[in-house]
């Protein structure tokens, strides 16, 4: 069976989890007409109209490449595109109720400030943390 949590950043970064989201035209990413599941995604335009500007031009492969430093902006918006990855490959095993539901607390988050990220972080990171032996389930 599935685990209730989904894959880290680094999974989604690079090796069996790259592909997944990689495909400009592929059928199984396809949101309002398009694959917005790609690797040069701006996470600004596709999360959110406006946000903090520590994440500006950031692409979606740029933050799950990168470890978040100590920058809780960055590192909360590791953590969502992550779990949005996540929600979308695993709907029913990852813990998120819904795409809307993370991309709402996604909002929250934002408007909390660093306190929000914090917050966000401390949840959506165990969730995206695989249990032993350490790997990701595969759609």
């Amino acid at each position: 069976t599935m685990p209730n949590q989904g894959c880290t950043p680094g999974f989604w970064q690079g090796g069996a989890g790259a592909p997944l989201w990689d495909e400009v035209n592929d059928p199984d990413w396809i949101y309002n007409g398009t694959n917005p599941f790609i690797h040069t995604t701006l996470f600004n335009d596709f999360f959110n109209l406006y946000t903090d500007t520590r994440l500006n031009g950031l692409t979606m492969f740029d933050l799950v490449s990168g470890g978040g430093g100590d920058d809780w902006a960055v590192k909360a918006a590791r953590d969502m595109v992550a779990a949005y990855l996540n929600e979308s490959a695993f709907p029913d095993g990852y813990p998120a109720a819904s795409l809307t539901s993370l991309t709402d607390m996604w909002y929250e988050a934002v408007n909390g400030g660093d306190a929000g990220y914090q917050a966000f972080h401390d949840l959506v990171s165990g969730w995206n943390a695989p249990e032993p032996p350490g790997y990701c389930p595969l759609p």
